[in-house]
């Protein structure tokens, strides 16, 4: 029953906690009308007959006035690639304007794009001569390298833009074989020529829009954000199931957008001296949320100033992220909060090693989850045994204590009193049962945290199931149940199933009646609904944990357990003296000082 209670719990605090806020709900409504009013909009002129439009000369970029490259403002893409990216570069701001990710698919199996162009900028904005200069505007002359890198020969390309006095901007890529990491440099040369100011700085401005590349959309937005680390490891962020936007003073080493599965992330060399970081949802269901961040760096007025970073595309893997060195593998949200605290250690130093040990043999998931569980099994076996060791004891107590009820039936505080002693003259605590479930909580909320966020698990097919890291559906119904969903998950009726059965077998051993008995197989079935949009390897796992609990119940009761045996302990307890604790001692103490005192009162008053 806690086992269940305590389910219920962490199921409902997640769900509250995943509620969006009156703001949320107004600014995602704000919009739908939008949407709705544009399509209004465009309807409306389809509807009438089109007109001949005078031909408008395409403005020419602002920053040309003093930076350019091309004589064209038509972008021109170039592509870097390795056997794990494919990068693709536009001529007009020089900057990446898609990532696809190799090896990877989306949920309807195309290529895996985290940005297309248009949905991504990388953007320098600085005064000279009393301009302003946006670099994403400037149409750039290219100097390309190697397309695709190879063993001992990396891909490269250069970007440059001409300016007044010799000066030039200048971006530089190179893509090393097998690197998730694409090398960045940005150069200024002769802008000391341009710039009056004594301390200027330069604003650079990141916006990444990612592309839908799941099956469940709403799970996806849950999953993304953006977040900031520090040159002393702190990283801060913006809620992933929120939106909004966060200010942080000072020492920026890197800024990370991240999706359910993916991330991309900009690393530089020299800090930032401060950032800006927000969050809101796109507009329409392509994308997922519009990810920006406002980055501050100085610029020093020299001959040639130079910036050096990196940006990092791949899974949101805990153990490639954390070989990195810089701390991204903090961008996986392992836990937070109370249950954060139980999780998170948890799954950093036992759960992510475990699995990641099974997975060197390249077994199966469904192989390594049923491993998985087995081992967790094992090791909370001395937990289970003590718990049906305190419940074989209750069912022995059981008429005892139905004696008792019917005794005292009419004075239910004599019948918790003389129930309380009859335990204490047993040596049995009817909280021992209680007591090895709670110390099981850890790791049912270290489970439930790591299997959505396990990128291995990701499109990896088990039996019905077609990607283990969402839901699994043997049943579309085209209308939505509430508090159940518009799908059917197998393994989610599966485990409900198995839940109940355990919650019969345990109700017989115990000898449990009266509501509690009907509460103890209500609850699986209240947790259907829950459960039944989460991972199909979560449902998967508590499958096989109720299937395995069940054996480890029997093989306790048959060979381990003898009610006989514990009966007699329990009635040789009852013939010993009963030896009090020190609080009983010193509370009887107490209780005979307060008695004293109440005599003298009456005493004197009688006196009186």
């Amino acid at each position: 029953m806690i086992g269940f209670l305590l389910i219920t719990l962490l199921i409902i605090a997640y769900t509250l906690y995943n509620i969006p806020s009156a703001e949320e709900l107004e600014r995602q409504q704000r919009i739908a009308d939008s949407i709705a009013a544009v399509r209004a909009q465009e309807q409306k002129k389809l509807e009438q007959v089109e007109m001949p439009q005078p031909i408008v000369e395409k403005p020419t970029p602002v920053a040309s006035a003093l930076f350019r490259g091309d004589t064209t403002t038509e972008p021109k893409f170039f592509t870097l690639e390795n056997d794990l990216l494919r990068v693709s570069f536009s001529t007009v701001g020089a900057y990446p304007a898609s990532v696809e990710i190799k090896h990877y698919k989306t949920y309807d199996q195309k290529p895996l794009v985290l940005f297309s162009p248009q949905n991504s900028k990388l953007n320098y904005i600085f005064f000279a001569q009393n301009q302003e200069v946006q670099t994403a505007d400037v149409v750039y002359a290219v100097e390309t390298g190697p397309a695709i890198a190879k063993e001992g020969d990396s891909a490269w390309i250069r970007f440059h833009a001409y300016g007044p006095y010799g000066s030039h901007l200048e971006h530089y890529y190179a893509l090393a074989p097998n690197s998730a990491a694409i090398s960045y440099r940005f150069s200024l040369y002769g802008i000391d020529s341009l710039i009056s100011t004594p301390s200027p700085y330069m604003q650079l401005n990141w916006m990444v829009r990612f592309n839908h590349t799941e099956k469940d959309l709403a799970t996806e937005r849950n999953n993304s954000t953006i977040y900031l680390r520090t040159r002393e490891g702190d990283v801060d962020g913006i809620s992933e199931r929120s939106t909004g936007e966060k200010h942080l003073p000072g020492n920026i080493q890197w800024v990370s957008a991240k999706t359910h599965f993916f991330n991309i992330t900009l690393i530089s060399k020299e800090l930032f001296d401060e950032g800006r970081i927000s969050s809101a949802f796109a507009e329409n269901d392509t994308f997922v949320k519009d990810l920006r961040a406002e980055l501050i760096l100085p610029l020093e007025p020299a001959p040639q100033v130079q910036y050096h970073f990196s940006l990092y595309a791949g899974p949101n893997n805990y153990q490639a992220l954390k070989r990195t060195g810089l701390g991204l593998e903090q961008i996986i949200p392992l836990g937070a909060g109370l249950f954060g605290a139980m999780s998170l250690p948890l799954n950093k130093y036992f759960i992510i090693p475990l699995f990641n040990w099974l997975d060197n043999y390249h077994l199966h998931y469904g192989v390594i989850i049923l491993i998985m569980t087995v081992i967790l099994r094992i090791i909370l076996f001395p937990l289970t045994y003590r718990s049906f060791v305190s419940a074989a004891k209750m069912k022995v107590l059981k008429p005892e204590i139905d004696e008792l009820r019917e005794k005292y039936k009419d004075d239910p505080t004599r019948f918790g009193q003389e129930q309380m002693n009859l335990f204490r003259r047993a040596g049995v605590n009817p909280f021992g049962g209680c007591i090895p479930l709670l110390l099981q909580l850890p790791i049912l909320a270290a489970m439930y945290t790591f299997f959505p966020l396990s990128v291995e698990l990701r499109q990896q097919k088990l039996w019905w199931a077609d990607d283990l890291s969402t839901y699994d559906s043997i049943l579309e119904l085209g209308f939505t149940i509430p508090f159940y969903g518009s799908h059917v998950s197998l393994f989610t009726i599966i485990m409900t199933a198995t839940s109940v059965a355990f919650a019969v077998y345990n109700n017989q051993l115990a000898g449990v009646q009266g509501p509690m008995k009907w509460m103890a197989y209500l609850m699986p079935i209240m947790l259907l609904g829950f459960f039944n949009s989460l991972p199909a390897a979560l449902t998967y796992y508590y499958s096989l944990s109720n299937v395995f609990a069940f054996i480890q119940q029997f093989a306790i009761k048959k060979w381990f357990i003898d009610e006989e045996a514990i009966h007699r302990k329990i009635q040789e307890n009852k013939k010993r003296p009963l030896k009090k604790s020190r609080w009983q001692e010193r509370l009887e103490q107490l209780q005979k000082q307060q008695q004293q005192r109440l005599r003298e009162r009456q005493k004197q008053r009688s006196h009186r």
